[in-house]
């Protein structure tokens, strides 16, 4: 039986500077858990794919490229979102303030608040 059919199988294991990352979020979060993992993402799909090609086309422009890849980064910092594992729940937090979700359930259904 391979490891991905096995009800047993969590995934791949979570590498150590993630996990000291995950820690030290969650101790700067105020959130008294255990960090586990820590994501640093866009919002969706669509938005990464979107973004992701526009950053790359600016690459290939001679001498500012390295400039507008940075600006493209501060003008869609909206759309980042971190994602902090912990030990009993998770917690998505979109820029400072607040998390915009927790819960121990995944993915969030439609009780839980909307993000």
């Amino acid at each position: 039986m391979s490891a991905i059919n096995d009800p047993y199988y969590a995934g791949p294991p979570v590498r150590k500077y993630n996990q000291r990352m995950a820690q030290r979020m969650a101790k700067r979060a105020h959130v008294n858990e255990q960090g586990v993992a820590v994501c640093f993402a866009y919002n969706n799909l669509l938005t990464s794919l979107l973004i992701g090609v526009v950053e790359d086309v600016a690459r290939l422009v001679p001498t500012v490229g390295s400039l507008i890849e940075l600006l493209i980064s501060i003008l869609t910092f909206y759309f980042h979102r971190i994602v902090l594992v912990t030990d009993q729940n998770v917690y998505v937090y979109r820029g400072p303030g607040p998390s915009t979700f927790q819960g121990s359930s995944w993915p969030p259904t439609r009780a839980t608040p909307a993000w």
